[in-house]
């Protein structure tokens, strides 16, 4: 992450630690302050943060509903879900459902050489099961073809860890794979 970028992630947490809970109106204004983190135009200003535009709304509501619950740990997005009510989180995700995925330059690869290995790995943990041919998802499973590969490595490693446990069968799954493993499926996943 740049400097610059650093600098804006504690400007916003400080401004939203400050402000209290966050208040916006209509769905634009919601959508807005998901833009600081997540990007005006759907890529993330860190690549530790998942691209959000495009992504299935049915994943998308119930991450919202998790993190707003506590089930799925985030001290940057709780303070802005905690006034949503349940439609407020089911319009945001299907607002983004409607954006058009960003060009990120990375899709789905055939596996041949260091893909081919990754692909071995993939077999063992069985995504493309869940996540659907070519990792595009569906319904309350994302999309990760395409997605940041920082943020992948990062929320499955910390599925891995239980950090994130909102998810019972990604932490018994990936509990089994080494961080080299998990590195190079992520890579291979997202299309890299």
């Amino acid at each position: 992450m740049t400097l610059n970028a650093s600098f804006g992630l504690m400007v916003v947490a400080a401004v939203m630690y400050l402000a209290g809970p966050v208040h916006a109106d209509t769905i634009e204004e919601k959508a807005a302050l998901c833009a600081a983190c997540h990007g005006e135009k759907g890529v993330p200003i860190d690549p530790k943060f998942p691209i959000i535009w495009g992504q299935h709304a049915g994943y998308m509501y119930l991450q919202l509903k998790d993190i707003k619950s506590g089930a799925r740990k985030n001290d940057l997005m709780a303070p802005l879900l905690e006034q949503m009510s349940k439609e407020d989180m089911l319009a945001l995700a299907e607002y983004f459902e409607a954006k058009e995925w960003p060009a990120t330059g990375y899709t789905f690869k055939d596996a041949g050489g260091e893909a081919g290995k990754a692909n071995k790995i993939e077999v063992a943990a069985q995504c493309s099961a869940c996540h659907q041919e070519r990792y595009l998802g569906t319904g309350v499973q994302p999309r990760l073809t395409g997605q940041n590969v920082d943020y992948l490595i990062k929320t499955t490693h910390d599925f891995k860890t239980k950090e994130r446990a909102n998810n019972t069968f990604m932490n018994d799954m990936l509990a089994t794979f080494s961080d080299e493993d998990i590195a190079l499926m992520s890579r291979f996943v997202a299309g890299q």
